[in-house]
């Protein structure tokens, strides 16, 4: 079976973030929404488009 090395990296990165957190389901959750908030101008939101009408490319 073929493996992917890019699925496989992430894999390993979220299992040891989950063993950082003891597989905490909830501590992981407080831990996200904490840096979700740390970080919340970088985030992309559907409400807070990132673009004004002007600054949008023409539909062709």
């Amino acid at each position: 079976m073929w493996k992917d090395e890019i699925v496989s990296e992430t894999r390993a990165v979220r299992e040891e973030y989950a063993r950082q957190l003891n597989f905490d389901v909830k501590l992981i959750a407080k831990d996200m929404q904490a840096k979700q908030k740390k970080h919340e101008r970088m985030m992309a939101s559907p409400d807070k488009p990132s673009l004004t009408d002007e600054q949008r490319s023409p539909d062709v």
